[in-house]
């Protein structure tokens, strides 16, 4: 049996629709967590992200 793992970052209201393109394109499921980064507060990055694993 051979498997594969996608993990994507993805803002924090992507997360639906990033898991709905990997079944679409044939993943058996999907698993969304919430995360926070630690960047410093000059970064432009906003720190509440999704965690993907498809």
């Amino acid at each position: 049996m051979s498997y594969k793992l996608l993990i994507g970052i993805v803002p924090h209201d992507s997360g639906e629709l990033i898991c709905n393109a990997a079944k679409s394109a044939g993943a058996g499921g999907g698993t969304i967590a919430m995360g926070r980064g630690t960047a410093s507060r000059q970064s432009k990055l906003h720190p509440r992200k999704r965690l993907t694993l498809e």
